[in-house]
C-alpha cells in the first residue's frame, strides 16, 4: 500500500512474484517522487528490497506508477548476516541500505541504470565502531555520510562520489560526546549508541549511560529525552497538519518560540502550525 498522508490518496501495489516465494525475505519498500517536487500520489516509484533465506543474495525491483508495472529484478551478492534493519536513504538517483550495524557494507542501487553494488564502509569503522553507525544524507544536500560512534566520539564520514555513486570516504568532523553532553567516563561507562537519525532536522538520537539525547548536528544543541525507550529499532517522525486541519486550529503567534523545559533545547524541532514535534517509534 502506497499512502500519501497529505492528500489521503492510497494505491495498492502488488508485490512482484519473486518476493512471494517461501525462500525469500522482504525487508523494505522505498518510495521516490519522480518529478522531485512532491509526489501528491503521482507519479512515483517504489523499490522493494529483500534477500533469499540464506542471506547471500539481495534482490531489488522497482515499480513505476507511470507504467503500472514492475521492472526487472536486480541482484547483488551479500554476506550471510548482512541483514537490512534500517530503512533506505535516497540521494539523487541512488538508494542506499545499511547492511547490519557494525562495520558492514552498504547496498547501493542506481535507480536510473538499475544496477546494485556494495560499498565498503571506512576500515576503521569495522573494528572501532562500538556504538554502531548510521547512514544519512550529507548536510550540504548532496552525497551520503556515515555517523559512527568510536569510544565517546561521534565521527562523521562523508562519501566521495562520482557518477557511479560512492567512491571512498573522508573523515569530515568529530564530535566529543562526553564533553558536549557533560557526562563522565569510567570503567563502568559504556559508549553512546546511535538509535536513529532524523533527516529533516539533521538530528541524531543517542542512548547513553545517563539517558537518551537528541543532538542537532549543525548547532550542537541537544535535548534530553526524559522517557525510557524500549525496543530494538527506532524511527523518528514529525507530526504535521494538513491545510484543512490547520484551518480548524486557532491562529498562533509565529514570532514566539516554543518554551522547552530542557537545557540546550532544539527550538527548530518544534514549529507551531506545521511541525508539532519530533518523536520516536520503537519497533
Amino acid at each position: 500500500m502506497v499512502w500519501d498522508p497529505l492528500t489521503g490518496d492510497r494505491r495498492a501495489v502488488d508485490i512482484p512474484a519473486l518476493f512471494h516465494r517461501w525462500d525469500m525475505v522482504v525487508y523494505h519498500g522505498s518510495v521516490r517522487c519522480v518529478d522531485g517536487d512532491g509526489c501528491y500520489s503521482n507519479p512515483f516509484e517504489v523499490a522493494v528490497v529483500g534477500t533469499d533465506t540464506s542471506g547471500t543474495v539481495a534482490f531489488i525491483c522497482v515499480y513505476s506508477s507511470k507504467t503500472g508495472n514492475w521492472g526487472n529484478v536486480v541482484s547483488a551478492p551479500i554476506s550471510p548476516g548482512d541483514y537490512m534493519s534500517f530503512s533506505s536513504i535516497l540521494d539523487g538517483d541512488f538508494l542506499y541500505w545499511l547492511l547490519g550495524n557494525h562495520g558492514c557494507p552498504i547496498l547501493q542501487f542506481n535507480l536510473v541504470k538499475q544496477t546494485a553494488t556494495l560499498v565498503n564502509a571506512p576500515p576503521d569503522l569495522r573494528t572501532n565502531s562500538y556504538g554502531g553507525f548510521h547512514i544519512a544524507p550529507a548536510e550540504d544536500g548532496g552525497g551520503l555520510v556515515i555517523l559512527a560512534v568510536t569510544h565517546f566520539s561521534l565521527n562523521v564520514w562523508k562519501g566521495k562520489t562520482n557518477r557511479d555513486g560512492i567512491a571512498g570516504w573522508v573523515l569530515e568532523k568529530t564530535i566529543e560526546l562526553d564533553r558536549l553532553l557533560s557526562f563522565g567516563t569510567g570503567p563502568e561507562t559504556w559508549a553512546p549508541v546511535i538509535l536513529c537519525f532524523a533527516e529533516e532536522h539533521d538530528v541524531v538520537f543517542l542512548s547513553t549511560h545517563v539517558g537518551f539525547f537528541m543532538v542537532n548536528m549543525q548547532s550542537m544543541q541537544f535535548k534530553n529525552i526524559p522517557q525510557i525507550l524500549k525496543g530494538g529499532l527506532y524511527y523518528p517522525f514529525s507530526s504535521f497538519y494538513t491545510k484543512e486541519a490547520a484551518e480548524l486550529l486557532p491562529p498562533c503567534d509565529t514570532s514566539k518560540k516554543p518554551k522547552v523545559p530542557f537545557a540546550g533545547a532544539l527550538p527548530d524541532i518544534e514549529e507551531y502550525g506545521s511541525n508539532i514535534g519530533e518523536k520516536l517509534v520503537a519497533t
